[in-house]
């Protein structure tokens, strides 16, 4: 976290005037290579995530702003580009489940650093509106509602998930 400071100090002693409810942005899905069965990958991913809502509660900022689109072709939520770049990795309940234990963590993880966190999503459930059951491993946010429902069910009592309805 020490890298960060300056960081902190910098956003803390901004005079913010207009905006008084400010966000820290984050891009959990880019670049999209984070291989959540590698434990460093996804030890690497929740910490960033833990480091993150750190620095929005210790800087004075309302939360996260978790922008997790799946930009520049990136894999992160898409089952069956992952199973091309991991042959054999798991089948697609294998992939929900570990998406639903990361994102459990993720939610205890952002309460634990920052319990009244206030959570921006960018995008939601919304993303698979019309997809059936048996095309879901086919969609590029074929692993979101697993992650969102672990999220979900980590997050504490006092912390606000927003949906931006981005689409």
């Amino acid at each position: 976290y020490e890298l960060l400071t300056p960081s902190e100090q910098t956003i803390a002693s901004t005079q913010f005037r207009k905006f008084t409810s400010n966000f820290l942005r984050i891009n959990p899905a880019d670049p999209g290579k984070t291989f959540l069965f590698d434990i460093a990958h996804k030890h690497a991913f929740v910490h960033n995530l833990r480091m993150s809502a750190k620095l929005a509660k210790r800087s004075g900022l309302s939360g996260l702003f978790l922008d997790n689109e799946a930009y520049y072709g990136s894999t992160f939520w898409r089952y069956t580009s992952l199973l091309v770049e991991h042959p054999g990795s798991g089948t697609f309940d294998d992939y929900r489940a570990k998406y639903y234990e990361v994102g459990l963590e993720v939610g205890k993880t952002f309460t634990e650093e920052f319990p009244t966190i206030k959570l921006i999503l960018a995008i939601s459930f919304e993303q698979l509106r019309g997809v059936t059951e048996d095309k879901l491993p086919y969609n590029k946010y074929s692993l979101l509602p697993s992650f969102l429902n672990g999220l979900y069910d980590g997050m504490g009592d006092y912390a606000q998930i927003v949906n931006s309805l981005e689409d």
